[in-house]
């Protein structure tokens, strides 16, 4: 009975509200959560103002030190390691301060990881060496740089294939900061740097050493070269052995010429030395010094009290003779290296250009990857033979030779390169543009080196320069020069190569590329048509030269080869067929280039010194020399006029470009001016001219410089060099040279 009447009650008490008493809040329910909280102070001690940070250790997110990151690179679990080289580039990025003075122990510790067996940890050390190396200055790795290249070179011979791969990659990254410490001694049998990461190359392409064979041996595998490489590994190698022969032989072509002229080694067989080749430029610059009125000095003349037992002793002549010996010495086995590397790879690089061709240059669209092996192949032969053939020996010329014209007759096949069907574009455009450029090239490098010797001697210049037959062998002749000439001729004209329909000005170092291949069709080297000029190609070039824009970027190079043809005909120590062989139609076409260089300098105005300057040196020699009738003169004299004064409509006589130069450059122009005048029959044809340079000049600051040099009226032949005018070349290093006689 209770137990029943408990029930009821429970069961009521669901349904009863419970009555409020007065003065007593709400009950909480009984499932409520109690929410509050009590708390005396909030402590942040890391914001304290009473702490000194000035000595506070950096770290990471992770609060992970330096030293921490540095001891985890020597982890057994590859994660912990990947993640310390992670936080090293993230400590680095934050703080770029740190940078300097913890380079040497990052160097370290990190470069032993470039042989870790673990894939994942290799790429993150190169990706981190990519960031790291442009945020340092190349004077402070230059300390770090042995002890770089020598796990480099390390990791480079390693057993595991995959790591020495990643090694050449790591040699790209140091290749683009400090190239001539990697090339350092790489045709040395020494252990320098750079004969060990050829090496390195070598053994990846399964081509043996370049010292392990004799002459006339077949080159032998090395033993860690039984490496078989997909297309994608065989690119970084080949590409990056590029790049190394790109640094390590690209000074020998340019160590004689100017910095801002285009070299002219090409031209070395038609002079009858190699010093009348490298006789310049010799401009001498005038830098006037004079003491304050209050100072006196006596005259010193050191050169006038040398006495007789000053000279040189036996022994130091002796020394003299001992290092330019070993200076040939040197470069003889230089060029012997070089040739026996080039032996070394040629099966590689038939091999791989006969592999590739087909998918590159069939049908439907361009292959990238094999493309891009082929124009690697192809860059290094240019280096190669490039260096070879452009040398003063003979030695090993002939197999040289005869390899070259094996990769060029596997070349010629598929001349001019282009892609069968599908629309490219401009990235696979310009490949195949320079492809066919470095084709043309080789070939005029053969074509040069067969149709003379490099320098002739003095005795045999008689016997050659008259009557001569030029002795090919079978496979120079068999090379497509016609084809290379067409080629030629429509990239100068401006035809369309595009798949759009759409014509591409020639890029500069096109053109530049394009010298060599110009000069041996000017010269017609390949004998077709009996040994003579090759006119048609200069009506070209001279064309080309004139269409192009003042201000577009080869045209500094066009003035500059024209300019060397031009004057050429006038250095007593050349001996080529581009002499006396000229057509009246040929000779037009040069002095009708002449007549439109004012019109060039006008638009330059002073946009472009360099090209300014090289102009005004050019119709100097031009004049001096008397390289052009005076009828051409008179056109130039005329033309030259508005480059003084303007005359406008309606606003009279305003200044021309003249003013808007600098005063070096202003006395180089006056300088022109006067030279202009200095034939009889230009002076009285050229009154209107001389009267607008002295109205001009009137009240200018010129007007007492232009004064005395026209009082003086110099004779051809001499010079007028400006005091402070900077020194350019024009032409081959003879015709640069100003006469200061």
């Amino acid at each position: 009975m209770p137990k029943s009447t408990k029930k009821k009650k429970e069961k009521v008490a669901d349904f009863t509200k419970a009555k409020l008493k007065l003065g007593k809040g709400k009950k909480q329910p009984t499932n409520a959560v109690d929410t509050t909280f009590k708390a005396r102070s909030i402590a942040l001690p890391s914001q304290s103002i009473t702490i000194d940070k000035s000595n506070e250790v950096h770290t990471t997110k992770r609060k992970q030190t330096f030293e921490d990151l540095i001891s985890h690179l020597k982890h057994h679990n590859p994660n912990t390691r990947k993640d310390a080289i992670f936080g090293l580039r993230e400590l680095l990025d934050t703080y770029p301060t740190l940078i300097p003075q913890l380079l040497t122990p990052l160097v370290t510790a990190t470069v032993r990881l470039m042989s870790d067996e673990d894939q994942t940890i290799r790429q993150t050390l190169l990706s981190v060496y990519r960031w790291l190396m442009p945020l340092v200055p190349s004077d402070n790795l230059l300390p770090h740089a042995s002890l770089i290249l020598l796990f480099t070179t390390s990791a480079q011979t390693h057993i595991f294939p995959d790591i020495r791969l990643d090694a050449v990659r790591f040699v790209d990254v140091f290749l683009e900061r400090m190239p001539n410490i990697v090339v350092t001694g790489w045709y040395d049998d020494t252990s320098a740097h750079g004969a060990r990461v050829l090496d390195g190359y070598l053994g990846l392409l399964s081509a043996g050493t370049k010292f392990g064979e004799e002459d006339g041996e077949t080159p032998q595998a090395t033993s860690t070269a039984s490496v078989v490489l997909s297309l994608a590994s065989k690119l970084v190698v080949l590409k990056s052995l590029a790049t190394f022969l790109r640094h390590a032989l690209s000074p020998s072509r340019n160590r004689n010429e100017s910095s801002s002229s285009c070299s002219s080694w090409y031209m070395a067989s038609s002079f009858t030395s190699a010093r009348a080749h490298r006789s310049g430029p010799s401009n001498v610059v005038w830098k006037p010094e004079a003491l304050p009125p209050e100072e006196q000095s006596i005259g010193t003349f050191p050169l006038a009290d040398v006495g007789v037992g000053d000279g040189f002793s036996l022994q130091e002549l002796s020394d003299l003779r001992s290092a330019v010996c070993t200076e040939s010495g040197t470069s003889s086995r230089r060029l012997k290296h070089i040739s026996r590397l080039a032996h070394t790879l040629h099966p590689i690089v038939v091999a791989t250009f006969l592999d590739c061709a087909p998918a590159a240059f069939g049908l439907g669209s361009t292959n990238s990857t094999e493309l891009e092996l082929i124009t690697n192949v192809a860059d290094i032969s240019r280096s190669l033979y490039g260096a070879i053939l452009q040398g003063e020996s003979l030695e090993t010329s002939k197999r040289d030779s005869d390899e070259l014209s094996v990769l060029l007759g596997h070349m010629a096949v598929y001349f001019p390169f282009a892609a069968n069907g599908g629309k490219r574009d401009i990235k696979v455009e310009q490949t195949l543009q320079g492809l066919n450029l470095i084709f043309c090239e080789l070939t005029s490098l053969l074509t040069l080196r067969h149709a003379d010797s490099p320098f002739p001697t003095s005795g045999s210049r008689n016997h050659k320069s008259k009557g001569k037959t030029i002795q090919k062998s079978t496979s120079v002749a068999s090379l497509p020069f016609d084809r290379v000439k067409g080629y030629v001729s429509r990239l100068l004209a401006g035809e369309a190569h595009s798949t759009d329909g759409l014509s591409r000005p020639l890029a500069l170092d096109a053109y530049s590329a394009l010298l060599p291949t110009l000069w041996s069709l000017v010269n017609n080297v390949d004998g077709n048509s009996g040994g003579g000029v090759g006119e048609e190609t200069i009506r070209v070039v001279v064309d080309h030269a004139m269409r192009i824009g003042s201000m577009g970027a080869s045209k500094r190079a066009t003035v500059e080869f024209v300019g060397r043809l031009m004057l050429l005909r006038t250095e007593r120590e050349y001996t080529g067929s581009f002499r006396s062989n000229l057509s009246k139609e040929v000779e037009e076409k040069f002095e009708e280039w002449a007549k439109h260089i004012p019109k060039t300098l006008w638009e330059l105005g002073a946009n472009n010194l360099d090209a300014t300057e090289l102009i005004a040196r050019f119709l100097s020699r031009l004049f001096q020399r008397k390289a052009c009738r005076p009828e051409t003169t008179k056109v130039i004299c005329a033309r030259f006029t508005p480059y003084f004064t303007i005359t406008h409509p309606t606003r009279g006589a305003l200044p021309g470009p003249f003013f808007k130069l600098p005063a070096a450059h202003r006395r180089l122009m006056l300088d022109v001016a006067v030279t202009m005048l200095d034939d009889r029959d230009v002076r009285a044809a050229a009154a209107e001219f001389l009267s607008t340079v002295e109205k001009s000049l009137a009240g200018q600051e010129d007007k007492g410089y232009w004064d005395q040099i026209s009082r003086r009226r110099h004779p051809a032949g001499r010079s007028h060099a400006p005091s402070g005018q900077a020194s350019s070349s024009i032409a081959t290093p003879n015709i640069s040279a100003v006469s200061n006689q």
